[in-house]
């Protein structure tokens, strides 16, 4: 889900006299920066930050009170959940942001005092707004309370280390910038967050948002989404994999703008997306007061939570128990109990609701892969083998059965 693609559409108030100025205090009006000589002390990122989640950190309010916000470089206003309302004095206003063309209601206060450790963090706005977190509390897994946006965190130097799980700010004119990696020029786009010129299909066109607030590897306009998802003829890159910066970026799983609902509002939909599926292969320098991405490659391929990766295998394993039982007992298509052969590949697909395994399957002495999906209800029940196919050394299918239905040749 992208956390990104906010706008406020229409402000709506009973003090008439500042309703047509409250946008503009929201998104346009910068107020002097304060002092951010005393940075932030190293943070030590969620393990999962990355790797199928967001980074998520613990913002400190002037009572106390600790809460987990979202670090997201594609909101340009910090958000609180509704549920802290009480705690922001009173609303000065209501209105509406966009999230992939759906309207929310949101509420506006005066920006309270937030500190990360026993540092204030600086604000270039005097506002907040307010709005319903529970889906991002869904999507994280843990109880998230409001979203850290651009109007503080482009106050700063940000470096990503992922390897290492840590959360660094940096005095960029003192710090030595040999060491980042390859530069990538800032834009801002117009509502005070940051892109750049590149895209993940390695070609000249629409650049990019940088969006530590899409919790995958990104969005691609519909054109660029057709081109990557065509056989390139040209050496171009494409499906499954992505190049920026010279880089090539393997198994990306990115979609296509045309697919969501979008509203003339949305200046994130006019632009590709690179999410923090992509960026937490790099070590990732967000030098936003000199306008520069930093982008040091560390992993060739993406990286995966170390939970979900065990609990994935677990997955797989229990699948493929469950397919030998049915060959030993001789109910598995297109085997007998004395066939042999090799698990290629598998495929898993984990939810509260479902889980589904596809498991590809060789036998001896057989040029034709054997594969067979199986699903379950809950993550304690028991299997049900739903499809069976074959196909040929050319990876045509020439057999195919939906269970309790014949094969028939393709």
């Amino acid at each position: 889900m992208q956390v990104a693609d906010r706008w406020i559409e229409s402000m709506r108030t009973t003090a008439k006299h500042h309703a047509a100025l409250l946008l503009g205090w929201l998104l346009l009006c910068r107020c002097p920066a304060a002092d951010t000589s005393r940075l932030p002390a190293e943070l030590r990122l969620n393990e999962d930050a990355g790797r199928g989640n967001w980074i998520v950190v613990t913002v400190r309010i002037a009572n106390g009170e600790k809460l987990p916000f979202i670090v997201d470089t594609g909101a340009p206003v910090t958000v609180f959940d509704k549920s802290l309302e009480p705690l922001l004095g009173q609303r000065l206003d209501t209105g509406r942001f966009w999230n992939f063309g759906v309207a929310h209601e949101m509420s506006v206060y005066a920006a309270p005092k937030l500190y990360l450790g026993d540092s204030r963090l600086v604000s270039n706005t005097n506002l907040v707004a307010s709005f319903d977190c529970r889906q991002y509390l869904k999507d994280a897994g843990e109880p998230i309370r409001g979203i850290l946006g651009m109007d503080i965190l482009g106050n700063y130097c940000i470096q990503l280390d992922f390897q290492k799980e840590t959360m660094r700010f940096l005095n960029a004119r003192r710090a030595n910038k040999r060491d980042w990696g390859t530069p990538f020029p800032l834009q801002d786009i117009g509502d005070g967050c940051f892109g750049i010129t590149n895209n993940l299909v390695g070609v000249q066109g629409p650049g990019s948002l940088v969006d530590t607030g899409t919790d995958g590897d990104g969005w691609l306009l519909p054109e660029l989404y057709r081109e990557w998802t065509n056989e390139a003829t040209d050496g171009a890159i494409h499906f499954p994999n992505g190049a920026l910066g010279g880089e090539i970026y393997h198994g990306l799983d990115l979609a296509d703008l045309m697919t969501r609902p979008m509203s003339s509002k949305d200046i994130h939909m006019k632009l590709n997306t690179i999410g923090i599926h992509v960026l937490s292969e790099n070590l990732v320098t967000l030098d936003f007061p000199e306008r520069m991405l930093y982008l040091k490659r560390t992993s060739a391929w993406p990286l995966v939570d170390p939970k979900i990766e065990a609990a994935t295998r677990a997955e797989g394993q229990s699948a493929a128990n469950f397919l030998r039982t049915l060959k030993e007992n001789g109910q598995l298509p297109g085997w007998t109990k004395t066939d042999y052969g090799t698990a290629t590949a598998y495929h898993v697909d984990r939810s509260p609701a479902l889980d589904s395994v596809t498991i590809d399957v060789m036998k001896t002495g057989i040029l034709s892969t054997y594969h067979y999906t199986v699903t379950r209800p809950n993550h304690g029940a028991r299997w049900i083998l739903r499809q069976a196919w074959r196909t040929d050394a050319n990876g045509e299918t020439v057999e195919y059965r939906i269970m309790n239905n014949p094969y028939r040749n393709r």
